[in-house]
């Protein structure tokens, strides 16, 4: 074999130790390529979660908090007057009425100022439609509206006192607010000392305009007796007839029955 050869051969056999070195170089490099290549994929997975997370939060948060900004009577009062009946009041032939804190309310503007009023009432209107009504209240409910004031009476030895206070002070409010008129206490007896200096006023012994309150068994009820409104019932059925006769006076229901829907 000659020189040439023998170096030709050691050139081949180097170059091919070279090319066999370089090549576990580069397998090297790609195995440690591949664990750096997947972790950044795993990355950018939890970080589209906790993108993708993070806009649904966002998003009921936002819409929780819309709905958390209903909370005044006037949001709410705009709210059914724009949009229409909700959770929480509905329209009534031309009035918005909420139900806020536990009671029912509408804005009704003074008779005699024309200055808007928050009226609170136990029951809204769809809650008294039932009430029985003997007698047209309306010529007792205009004479009265044309005076300074009229008489409320009740019995002073009622079992019932709480519910003839509430209908009394239910009563008082829109007589003093909303109709210009003053109420008078009285008492059917002066036999306790509630009324020991009060007058007593029965819908007999007077011909001023008289509202009578009656807390008895039964349902509520509504009477015109000539010169007499008596309202009466057991409980909240008196505080619903107390109701349906101001809806009345305020002209937001008829003065007769309403046929159920």
């Amino acid at each position: 074999m000659t020189g040439q050869t023998k170096r030709v051969r050691a050139a081949k056999k180097k170059s091919s130790a070279k090319s066999r070195k370089h090549r576990k170089k580069e397998a090297e490099e790609e195995e440690k390529e591949e664990p750096v290549t997947e972790g950044k994929s795993i990355m950018y997975v939890l970080i589209g979660i906790g993108v993708f997370v993070a806009i649904i939060i966002l998003i009921f948060m936002f819409s929780g908090k819309s709905s958390q900004t209903i909370d005044t009577p006037d949001e709410m009062f705009m709210s059914v007057v724009n949009n229409g009946d909700s959770d929480y009041g509905y329209m009534y032939r031309g009035y918005a009425f909420i139900n806020y804190q536990g009671s029912w309310m509408t804005r009704i503007r003074s008779f005699a100022t024309g200055e808007l009023y928050d009226i609170p009432m136990h029951f809204g209107p769809k809650d008294v439609g039932d009430v029985t009504i003997e007698g047209n209240p309306l010529p007792w409910i205009v004479r009265t509206s044309n005076r300074t004031q009229t008489y409320v009476t009740f019995n002073p030895l009622s079992d019932e006192f709480q519910y003839l206070a509430l209908a009394n002070t239910e009563l008082s409010i829109s007589l003093i607010q909303v109709i210009g008129v003053i109420p008078v206490v009285g008492c059917i007896t002066n036999e306790s000392d509630a009324c020991r200096d009060v007058p007593v006023i029965t819908c007999n012994n007077t011909d001023q305009q008289v509202i009578y309150i009656i807390d008895n068994e039964g349902p509520a009820k509504i009477t015109k007796k000539k010169n007499c409104i008596i309202l009466e019932g057991k409980d909240l059925e008196l505080l619903r007839a107390v109701d349906r006769f101001l809806y009345t006076w305020y002209g937001i229901m008829p003065a007769g029955p309403i046929a159920a829907s």
